[in-house]
């Protein structure tokens, strides 16, 4: 039944706002959360993804409810599951503002499974290649940094990779006095700040692709890549 609704949606890409889409986004929630089939699981985060992408704003308040599920789920390895929950957790992002769940972002990273950290940061890494300097989401960055450097001493090395490319995000948006600031011992630390500069480079190439590709579309050339002073007065803070 999900792979024909999958297959409608496909078809009609823009959904009635009208109708009544309750008990579906209610029996999309159970089946992401409790499934054990991951093929079914991997079916019902697409719809969700289509439901949204077709209901649009409609959508919007829905949207926060499958965050948590949706984390969770990123314990799962397999590409199969993997790849549509992070695409589908990026298209709900664009829907709400950040700020809103942050408790349910900072409860995900605090899980103890290596593969939700990891999955998490790389989220954090995407949703802060969307913002300019001047945009930077306070709030997100107070929350998620002293999580950020807890995964930066993890056993694990992908967790310790990803935390440190993740707080290279951080480090575009700010500038290298508040980064030091914010990141204590781990800006002394000559390894994980090689890591943390190469995800700022990384970063500001995505941002200035990201900005090329919106300026394209919109028929216009697209602006220097913005990026934080190198330096700045003790008076900013984040």
């Amino acid at each position: 039944v999900i792979e024909e609704l999958l297959n409608t949606c496909k078809k009609n890409p823009k959904l009635d706002p009208k109708a009544d889409y309750i008990d579906l986004i209610e029996h999309l929630k159970f089946i992401v959360q409790k499934d054990a089939n991951i093929n079914v699981q991997a079916a019902a985060v697409k719809l969700v993804n289509a439901l949204a992408y077709g209901l649009r704003s409609k959508f919007a308040h829905h949207a926060p409810q499958f965050f948590p599920l949706m984390f969770e789920r990123f314990k799962e390895k397999k590409a199969l599951l993997r790849d549509p929950l992070a695409e589908c957790c990026d298209y709900l992002a664009e829907m709400i503002n950040l700020e809103n769940i942050l408790d349910d972002i900072t409860a995900a990273m605090g899980k103890p499974n290596p593969n939700i950290k990891q999955q998490v940061d790389q989220f954090l890494f995407r949703q802060l290649v969307r913002f300019s300097p001047a945009e930077q989401p306070k709030k997100l960055i107070k929350a998620i940094v002293p999580v950020l450097l807890k995964h930066a001493e993890d056993s694990d090395k992908d967790v310790r990779d990803c935390s440190c490319l993740t707080l290279g995000g951080v480090l575009r948006l700010t500038s290298d006095a508040i980064f030091q600031q914010l990141a204590g011992d781990l800006a002394n630390d000559a390894n994980k700040m090689a890591k943390v500069k190469e995800g700022k480079e990384n970063a500001e190439k995505e941002y200035a692709g990201n900005q090329a590709a919106k300026q394209e579309a919109a028929g216009v050339s697209a602006p220097p890549v913005q990026s934080a002073p190198a330096a700045a007065s003790g008076s900013t803070t984040v």
